[in-house]
């Protein structure tokens, strides 16, 4: 691989969605670019980051309570002229 892959490319790499033999490019060039190597890592370490997330996240409290009083609160829009 003469040229840096794209960004999707390396995306897919760090995934492990390519062929074998577009992976095999990948790495080869990997072995000599230090800026696409780290750039692979980020993505590797990004994705783990997200995949350690709770799926869900529930607040510490009902809101809906202050959201409906606010919108009560909200003046009228106007009136179309």
């Amino acid at each position: 691989m003469t040229t840096h892959p794209a960004e999707a490319v390396l995306h897919e790499h760090a995934d492990g969605r390519l062929d074998a033999a577009d992976a095999d490019a990948v790495e080869r060039h990997l072995a000599a670019c230090a800026p696409c190597r780290e750039r692979v890592e980020r993505i590797r370490t990004l994705r783990a980051r997200l995949a350690a997330l709770p799926r869900a996240a529930e607040p510490r409290r009902d809101l809906w309570a202050g959201v409906a009083t606010r919108l009560d609160e909200a003046p009228a829009p106007p009136e179309p002229v």
